[in-house]
């Protein structure tokens, strides 16, 4: 081979290698860009009118992409990244970073006897299979949300709770989480202007229509996330005056991640006793029913009888959260051996209900196996 024809071959090998390049950076940014457009719930069409850009050219950026920056895309991708609130650059780079990222450590319902401290250690005796999953005694869904974020295959997923606002406000998640969004923000501004007054005024406005994004608004802001009716129904939790609730940029992302979540998979959110509930052999249910010292909190008072005795008839494999221990104090529950395989204390870190919020807290997690069922 001659050096004119060795030129040429390096020469193709460039181009080739040029052209693989482009073609990546084209589908990274093809990728970046419809995740952007996810996270703020726009189509196509509304993005191109919200940022300023020809409506065929948002289309052609998402099933092509576009390779670099040139003289005549320039202004329009820096109108983009200036939008989205990232580097013009950024939106070649492997899994762009948007401006609202969730935090590990917040949840997006506040709800009395959270589990989100313990969630991954009840996901991580989960059975690995699952037909049908019902979680009866839903609240903020932290069990659940481990559960959708791992790799345990489920079918379907069945919610539920006798507390009917709070399956409204699931639904609302899943179905208009931007409606919840922008209302939020809005009440978030102005308890910050008003304070306490404007709390009060949306927790009546609450009492009075049972409306979804103000039940959102009166959880992220009432007293230590507490969750009280009483016997009239009326939602009766003081505001919290050190908090002014989450920024709303942290619940645009929490709002973003759960239903990313809840579209990827088959969730149904409905109002019903857990003894409603009809399970089959390879079904799973996690129960965390009121603990003792949570009863009059929020829900009246709670059977427990009653639950043994559905427990008992139950053939396929669940998982129930109880009180544990306060510190050396021993607060678990009399759970009638034969409901049980296993019981393991899980670790739920400070305790700040009638702990002063200096005591360590475990919870009881008891276990039972559908293959040991009779």
């Amino acid at each position: 081979m001659d050096y004119e024809e060795s030129k040429l071959g390096q020469r193709e090998q460039n181009n080739t290698l040029e052209e693989r390049n482009g073609y990546r950076r084209a589908e990274t940014f093809r990728q970046n860009f419809r995740s952007l457009l996810e996270s703020r719930w726009l189509s196509q069409r509304e993005a191109a009118d919200q940022i300023g850009v020809p409506y065929k050219w948002v289309r052609r950026l998402c099933h092509e992409g576009v390779g670099r920056a040139d003289k005549r895309t320039k202004a329009g991708l820096q109108d983009i990244a200036s939008f989205f609130g990232v580097e013009v650059e950024a939106l070649w780079q492997e899994k762009v970073v948007s401006s609202s990222i969730p935090r590990p450590d917040r949840s997006l319902i506040r709800w009395t006897g959270t589990k989100r401290l313990q969630a991954g250690e009840i996901v991580k005796r989960f059975p690995n299979e699952i037909a049908t999953y019902y979680e009866p005694f839903l609240g903020g869904g932290a069990v659940l949300y481990e559960l959708l974020k791992s790799d345990i295959p489920v079918k379907r997923f069945r919610c539920s709770d006798t507390c009917a606002p709070l399956i409204e406000l699931w639904k609302q998640i899943r179905s208009d989480p931007a409606t919840l969004q922008k209302r939020y923000e809005v009440m978030w501004n102005t308890l910050r202007r008003r304070g306490k007054n404007y709390y009060l005024e949306v927790r009546d406005l609450f009492n009075e229509s049972h409306d979804p994004c103000d039940f959102f608004f009166v959880l992220r802001t009432c007293r230590n996330g507490f969750v009280r009716f009483n016997q009239k129904g009326k939602f009766t939790v003081g505001f919290h005056h050190k908090r002014n609730g989450l920024p709303p940029e942290e619940v645009h992302a929490l709002l973003q991640d759960w239903h990313r979540l809840l579209m990827k998979h088959d969730v149904t959110f409905t109002v019903r006793d857990y003894r409603e509930i009809s399970t089959r052999l390879r079904d799973v249910i996690y129960l965390d029913p009121p603990y003792v010292a949570e009863t009059e909190i929020y829900s009246g008072r709670f059977d427990y009888g009653e639950l043994w005795t559905w427990m008992e008839r139950q053939r396929c494999s669940y998982l129930l959260s109880l009180n544990g221990f306060v510190g050396s104090e021993d607060r678990r529950l009399a759970v009638p051996n034969n409901l049980y395989d296993e019981e393991l204390q899980i670790d739920a870190g400070i305790g700040s209900l009638n702990t002063n919020g200096s005591i360590q807290v475990t919870n009881s997690l008891y276990l039972r196996t559908s293959k040991n069922r009779g």
